[in-house]
């Protein structure tokens, strides 16, 4: 693999420019067949000739937070639907998630202000409810 190693010479990123032209030409024929390319790891590639040379070698580079996102953004909410037009089923799923998450931060926030009694809180009990 050109891109994974240690040091990165003039030759070895012209290389790897030259197979990135060669993937981009044959991104067409995927999207053609219904596959989708348009994923942050293939964005991200057409920027790794600059950013080499800008900051150096991506030594222990990871691209596990984007895989963490298609899942719990894309894989799950699919697998939540009934499959027929899941794309509306999954938006809703993702929202759903989010206000469920930013409910639960602000709860936190509250709770956590007991320590700081600054700002006093509101007697009542809080829950994830409405």
């Amino acid at each position: 693999m050109i891109i994974s190693l240690p040091v990165q010479s003039e030759a070895s990123l012209e290389r790897a420019a030259k197979f990135l032209d060669d993937f981009n030409n044959f991104k067409e024929e995927f999207r053609s067949i219904g596959c989708s390319v348009d994923i942050p790891k293939i964005h991200a590639m057409q920027h790794y000739d600059q950013q080499v040379r800008d900051f150096g070698s991506p030594d222990n580079f990871d691209t596990e937070y984007t895989e963490h996102q298609h899942i719990s953004d894309a894989k799950n909410p699919y697998r939540a639907s009934n499959k027929r037009e899941p794309v509306m089923q999954m938006l809703h799923y993702v929202h759903r998630r989010t206000a469920i998450e930013m409910k639960h931060q602000y709860l936190e926030a509250i709770s956590s202000n007991s320590a700081n009694p600054e700002y006093p809180i509101s007697p009542h009990r809080h829950s994830l409810g409405s």
